[in-house]
């Protein structure tokens, strides 16, 4: 995953299976000391090279393990595990960052198994309940609330956006959606990966969550350069910097 960020608070991430990104963060508006706004500033950016994890990042803990090998690999395979509300809550990666105006950019591929491991199917994503390796609900968002160690229950509030990779052989489902607060965009997933490949569900996208005051606009990509629109939404309080990004 590759992220760059401006002015922000916490950033988190989390999935179910695997996971790859890059990340970074600018700065569109006035940073911490400053007197005047500067536009475009990068503040934070990590394309996770390095043999150790950017001390900017807090590792929150729980079911699910991540690695560096010239990328960010996140690897969490067990029953009901999630950020939060289910019996076991799961691992996720979070940078704090705060700010009115701001843009986030990430870059996430996917690896989810379809059907248990030693399957190979390949083909639509037609309902199979004899093999379903069970629902996968991987996560790329921003909370605008605080999220701690202890306290992760943002994750289901109305101030959490997230793009949300999700698949379940037993129902047949593979899918990609935006949501934040009331607002919900289904329907994103690349056409080029609907179809499962010897047993997985995959994908590389580009997300955006760029914060103009009041609005929060979630922006979506295929290839990095062309961007579509999620949705576009208010934010649970304007005058509040406080943000996380997960």
């Amino acid at each position: 995953m590759k992220r760059r960020v401006a002015e922000k608070k916490p950033a988190l991430a989390s999935v179910e299976r695997k996971l790859f990104l890059s990340f970074s963060l600018l700065a569109l508006a006035t940073m911490p000391g400053a007197k005047t706004a500067k536009a475009d500033i990068a503040i934070f950016s990590d394309n996770f090279a390095g043999s150790s994890l950017n001390s900017a990042w807090q590792v929150l803990p729980g079911q699910g393990t991540y690695s560096l090998v010239g990328d960010l690999r996140y690897f969490n395979e067990g029953p009901l595990s999630s950020p939060t509300l289910w019996a076991t809550t799961s691992l996720t990666l979070a940078l704090a960052f705060t700010g009115l105006n701001w843009e986030l950019d990430t870059k996430a591929t996917y690896s989810l198994d379809w059907c248990t491991s030693g399957n190979s199917y390949t083909g639509p994503p037609v309902p199979n309940n004899s093999c379903s390796s069970g629902a996968q609900r991987p996560q790329v968002g921003v909370s605008f609330n605080p999220v701690t160690a202890s306290d992760r229950s943002a994750f289901g509030g109305p101030g959490y956006a997230y793009f949300d990779r999700g698949t379940d052989a037993h129902y047949g489902d593979n899918r990609l959606f935006a949501n934040f607060g009331s607002a919900y965009a289904p329907g994103l997933l690349n056409p080029a990966d609907e179809a499962i490949n010897n047993n997985v569900a995959d994908g590389t996208y580009w997300y955006q969550f760029i914060r103009d005051g009041g609005t929060l606009t979630m922006n979506y990509s295929y290839d990095g350069t062309h961007y579509f629109t999620a949705l576009s939404a208010p934010v649970p309080d304007p005058s509040s910097p406080t943000t996380s990004c997960s």
